[in-house]
């Protein structure tokens, strides 16, 4: 998987590679934003049986029901790594985005009555299994930021003041 958790934030995926490269990880504002997390095989798993099993038409929802602060993943992220005498180093607050929304929340109910859909795993697991994927498939990452300029015209986009 090329992109390990979802949210409407991709900084999940950011603060690994981060951590894995020593670099401070960028937390918006106070980094109590709030997201709810899903592993992205139980995101792909939703779509397959909204497709299979939902009501053309209809609109479902598919959360994790896993509502962290960013703040509190940076932490679990970098406890989980191994890296907890440098938790105070690898976070680095940057402003936030004018308008940044505070909380993101799914209500996945009419799914789940609707055909029993829910997360595969506990979150803590999946995200040790992400954890694992980046630590095992550097090459591959390590590759695209490679092309420097090229990630940084990325990076600067999605992140702007993030990356300075």
């Amino acid at each position: 998987p090329r992109s390990t958790l979802s949210s409407s934030s991709a900084a999940s995926d950011v603060y690994k590679r981060q951590i894995l490269e020593d670099i401070p990880l960028p937390v918006y504002g106070d980094g109590e934003n709030i997201r709810e997390w899903l592993y992205v095989g139980d995101t792909c798993r939703g779509i397959k049986d909204i497709l299979e099993k939902g009501t053309e038409g209809e609109i479902y929802n598919i959360g994790g029901g896993n509502e962290i602060s960013n703040i509190e993943l940076a932490g679990k992220i970098i406890r989980l790594m191994g890296r907890q005498s440098d938790e105070s180093r690898l976070v680095k607050f940057v402003p936030d985005r004018p308008g940044h929304d505070k909380r993101y929340r799914l209500d996945s109910t009419k799914a789940q009555k609707q055909f029993g859909w829910k997360p595969s795993g506990e979150f803590d697991e999946q995200l040790k299994s992400v954890i694992r994927w980046y630590e095992d498939n550097k090459t591959w990452w390590k590759k695209i930021r490679a092309d420097k300029k090229r990630f940084a015209d990325y990076y600067l986009k999605q992140y702007k003041k993030a990356a300075k």
